[in-house]
């Protein structure tokens, strides 16, 4: 056994007893005990120290989802008040995860697996009895990605105007869209992609919102531009006859107008030799003769006062005997 001089400051640094004064005195010390007693102290110590305890856990957010960052909120207490570090294993349906710590980016994952972390605390002698708590990825909000109506700008009166929505999944689920129609601001019963325009008058506005829908949530609306309905084109009515019996071909147009205009110019785009048309009143005359045996195509137009225009063919045949009633074959 060797011996060396201490002073009570070096005698508590290496943790001996402190009975010795300071000054000169001499202390014993030990040189193949000196390990053992350490381990006898740690053990002494050891089985005094009394396990840490998870006081709860639980994972934030509660409902996740694919790209979210997750973090496991744990709280723990020690009697001894030791320095508690805690571990965490994760794991999505039972399969443990790469990524460890309390904090990690959850990828790869699909709505309804079920997400678990376990936890354990330690003060460097004891661990703590396991923790976890589980929570379900939840499903992700489809998006509307562009929204068209056809025809767009200014869409002519009874034209129907048809919403073309585009959408995306995050989790690849199939989708269905909800409309709403609005004219002037004011919605209207229309439920499905196409709003219907025969009963709507020039100049009105018309939008629609539409949402994307999955089996469980759906997206944020988006908003169509702003389509006015235009002029409608005149609608002719009428069909033209044969030859009078007095070999004269009268026909007398007759037009509807969904605007309801009234005022139209009517003209002859195509007819044989001396067939005239009054452009006001759409009176159509012709008197054939012997040279003007045979079929003789025609067309007329009518125009409403902001353009809009329709028109009409038909076909008229002169017996070779000379001019009799034959009807016009229309087109």
């Amino acid at each position: 056994m060797h011996w060396r001089r201490l002073g009570i400051c070096g005698a508590l640094a290496l943790g001996l007893a402190t009975g010795v004064a300071c000054g000169t005195e001499e202390a014993p010390v030990p040189d193949g005990s000196w390990s053992q007693a350490g381990a006898r102290e740690r053990e002494r110590d050891a089985a005094a120290n009394e396990a840490p305890v998870i006081d709860s856990l639980r994972i934030d957010p509660d409902e996740p989802a694919s790209g979210d960052e997750v973090r496991a909120l744990v709280r723990t207490s020690d009697a001894d008040g030791d320095s508690v570090k805690v571990g965490f294993v994760w794991s999505i349906d039972g399969r443990t995860l790469e990524e460890g710590g309390a904090i990690f980016e959850l990828t790869e994952v699909s709505r309804g697996q079920r997400l678990q972390v376990v936890a354990t605390a330690s003060d460097g002698l004891d661990e703590s009895e396991t923790a976890s708590a589980t929570a379900v990825v939840r499903n992700r909000r489809p998006t509307i990605t562009g929204l068209e109506l056809e025809p767009g700008g200014e869409t002519p009166l009874g034209t129907p105007i048809v919403a073309r929505p585009r959408a995306e999944d995050p989790d690849g689920d199939e989708l269905e869209y909800r409309f709403e129609w609005t004219v002037n601001g004011r919605v209207v019963p229309a439920k499905g992609p196409r709003l219907e325009t025969a009963e709507l008058r020039r100049k009105d506005s018309i939008q629609v919102r539409v949402w994307a829908e999955d089996d469980d949530a759906e997206s944020a609306p988006v908003y169509s531009q702003v389509v006015e309905v235009g002029n409608a084109r005149p609608e002719i009515v009428s069909a033209p006859g044969g030859l009078d019996p007095d070999g004269v071909f009268r026909y007398a147009i007759a037009v509807r107008d969904p605007d309801g205009d009234r005022s139209f110019r009517f003209y002859l785009s195509k007819g044989p030799e001396g067939m005239r048309v009054d452009p006001i009143t759409g009176e159509v005359t012709w008197r054939p003769s012997h040279r003007h045996a045979g079929v003789h195509p025609v067309e007329l137009e009518v125009r409403d006062p902001r353009g809009s225009s329709v028109t009409q063919s038909f076909e008229l045949t002169v017996a070779s005997g000379g001019p009799r009633p034959v009807p016009a074959a229309v087109r």
